[in-house]
């Protein structure tokens, strides 16, 4: 690996690692949680950034285009659920034991609102309390893959705007799920 090259890819790291700890912020401040009851192994970190940033290239390559950065934070949401890099010092309540799944749920949404912030799209995505809960259990206990990451980012980014409630419904306006 050229020196360049090292040097692009530590800048890229050094992005994903801001934007991380922006989210982390952003989390604590909301779920009204005090960040200094967490740790975050940074060398973990580093490397969810990483991976994420060797599957940008593959699919880059592979698919002769370039991941959006609604898809790219999905992978790093991904690697954020598999790699769990914040862990609690001590369990107070559900934001703190499920602090990898915020996290990563609000990498996928700040990547979406930023794009819509881009495009001039004025909407917002809302999800409901009930709708978390079933978000964070199924991004903690089912077996899912960088690809359905980057469709679910996908669909919530091309959702119509309504409130996301109740994900076990067997009727929707799209029709049976």
């Amino acid at each position: 690996m050229t020196q360049a090259l090292k040097e692009e890819v530590a800048l890229d790291v050094k992005k994903h690692l801001a934007t991380i700890h922006g989210i982390f912020e952003t989390v604590c401040r909301d779920q009204n949680v005090d960040k200094t009851k967490f740790t975050a192994k940074y060398k973990i970190v580093c490397e969810a950034a990483l991976r994420t940033l060797r599957r940008v290239d593959f699919y880059n390559e592979y698919h002769n285009s370039d991941l959006s950065e609604v898809k790219e934070a999905a992978v790093l949401a991904f690697w954020i659920l598999k790699l769990r890099p914040f862990s609690y010092k001590e369990i107070d309540n559900s934001t703190t034991e499920h602090i990898n799944e915020y996290v990563a749920i609000y990498l996928m949404l700040h990547s979406i609102e930023r794009s819509y912030e881009e495009s001039g799209i004025k909407k917002k995505i809302q999800i409901t309390i009930d709708g978390y809960r079933q978000l964070i259990y199924r991004l903690r206990n089912w077996d899912l893959s960088k690809e359905s990451l980057m469709t679910i980012a996908d669909l919530l980014f091309y959702y119509d705007g309504s409130k996301i409630d109740n994900l076990d419904t067997e009727e929707s306006k799209f029709g049976r799920i």
